[in-house]
């Protein structure tokens, strides 16, 4: 009789789960609007002020999100608001082919918002119950992985459907109904957690963190992404680049991040999650500027290759550090965390349309986009203590 494998096996039905949902709400419901601006400004008349205005409202929409599912939603009803949360997202989506009101897209636009945030918070307290401790580092990774599936699958969508002569309203239907059948992935998350939970750290195993700095830069990072994440293929667009760079950007974006949130876990594995959070701050701070410096073909992509390599890299990495440096108020932490980085991805977007000048011009824009992620990248330093020094004996 052969002894039992102390290791367990890996719960990949869970795993598949979780990164279907965020396929759905974040890969699909959040960010295929990115690839679809232009094609609202062709077919509907949009101009980049509305745009922004859209993007904020969907920023918006992901605070309220966040802030209740992290601070306000029991334990005992996490369930039930994930799966409102994912339907919500679906019924958003579909509904944006609907009509052309502006009143209406805003309306689905924080919905989706606040569907993402109930998928991204409350999804993963309900993953991470449910995966041994050994497996959770690499769950969380396969978890971001789904976001990008969903921005590669959707990105392609939509270009291969545009190529039709299918209008806007409706690809915002097929991508809708692309989400139809990966709800059925998600039911292994209703089911009932295992009767055995790895405890949480206690106040003493804290990682040694002054949150207020972490915040702030965190703020930072939420400025420094929205830019890029609001209006790409317009700012390649501006560069004067043919239109299959101006098209494949975004799903260049998306196939970047693919295999980004594993090989981010695997440096803060090797040189601690502190280091790693450096790294992806850089990394952002030069995709988002790298048109500027670069304003071609290949400035374009090489751009697009490390902004979508490093920007979710840097959301799970400051809230695990967060969730480290307060075990025993994790819900507070991230809640405090998720506010400043939703205030400032809020105020992106409206400021960037602002200050965008004609024909696509985003230079400014992102020089404050780039400049916020290297400030964020300073703020970090006043985030860790130095170490205290002791007087030597006289």
């Amino acid at each position: 009789m052969h002894a039992t494998d102390p290791r367990p096996p890996v719960p990949w039905h869970i795993l598949l789960g979780a990164a279907a949902a965020l396929a759905i709400t974040m890969g699909v419901g959040r960010f295929v609007y990115t690839q679809l601006l232009p094609l609202m400004q062709r077919d509907h008349g949009l101009d980049t002020h509305a745009g922004g205005w859209l993007a904020s409202i969907n920023f918006a929409g992901y605070l309220a999100g966040a802030l209740y599912a992290a601070l306000w939603v029991p334990a005992a009803q996490r369930m039930r608001w994930f799966g409102a949360g994912l339907l919500a997202s679906v019924a958003s989506t579909l509904g944006m082919g609907l009509g052309a009101s502006f009143a209406l897209w805003a309306l689905l636009r924080f919905v989706s918002g606040v569907a993402a945030a109930l998928a991204m918070v409350l999804g993963g307290a309900l993953v991470l119950e449910r995966l041994p401790a050994r497996h959770r580092a690499f769950g969380s990774g396969l978890m971001y992985g789904g976001m990008a599936t969903g921005i590669v699958g959707s990105t392609l969508a939509v270009n291969l459907l545009d190529r039709f002569g299918l209008g806007v309203d409706a690809l915002w239907l097929a991508c809708g109904g692309l989400c139809v059948p990966l709800l059925w992935l998600v039911r292994p998350l209703f089911g009932p957690p295992p009767s055995t939970v790895m405890p949480a750290r206690t106040a003493a195993q804290a990682l040694p963190v002054h949150l207020p700095w972490l915040i702030a830069a965190y703020a930072c990072a939420g400025y420094g992404y929205s830019t890029s994440a609001t209006f790409l293929p317009l700012i390649v667009r501006g560069l004067g680049v043919s239109p299959a760079v101006v098209e494949s950007t975004w799903l260049v974006v998306g196939l970047a991040a693919l295999p980004a949130s594993f090989a981010w876990g695997w440096v803060a594995n090797r040189w601690g999650g502190a280091r790693a959070l450096d790294g992806a701050y850089l990394v952002q701070a030069l995709g988002v500027g790298l048109p500027l410096l670069a304003p071609n073909a290949a400035g374009a992509l090489a751009g697009a290759v490390l902004f979508g390599s490093s920007f979710i890299a840097v959301v799970g990495l400051a809230l695990a550090i967060a969730r480290e440096a307060e075990p025993t108020r994790a819900s507070r932490a991230i809640g405090l965390m998720t506010a400043a980085y939703g205030v400032a991805q809020i105020v992106g977007p409206l400021v960037s349309a602002r200050l965008s000048g004609p024909g696509d011009d985003f230079r400014l824009p992102l020089l404050l986009a780039s400049g916020a992620l290297l400030l964020g990248f300073g703020l970090l330093r006043l985030a860790r203590p130095r170490p205290q020094l002791v007087a030597p004996a006289t």
